[in-house]
């Protein structure tokens, strides 16, 4: 036998002779996690809504400019060679 062959059986004995701590321990990484995850979600979803608000307030800015002074924007040549 093969020094590769006695790592991999080492390896795939550590792997099962973990027991139930190493389970418990392997539950607990993953509920420490999903709490991190939740709680990054919860900034994203604040940060979208913070930016969702901003875009309001900007857009009715754009309409009352608008309104008083005429459109902002206006559209560009359509030459089909600008498209390609």
């Amino acid at each position: 036998m093969g020094i590769k062959e006695e790592v991999d059986i080492a390896v795939q004995n550590g792997l099962n002779d973990r027991g139930p701590l190493d389970l418990t321990r392997q539950i607990n990484d993953k509920d420490i996690q999903i709490k991190k995850l939740c709680a990054e979600v919860g900034n994203l979803e604040f940060q979208i809504s913070d930016y969702k608000q901003i875009v309001k307030e900007l857009s009715d800015k754009l309409s009352n400019y608008e309104t008083l002074h005429g459109s902002v924007f206006r559209a560009g040549p359509r030459d089909s060679e600008e498209k390609k």
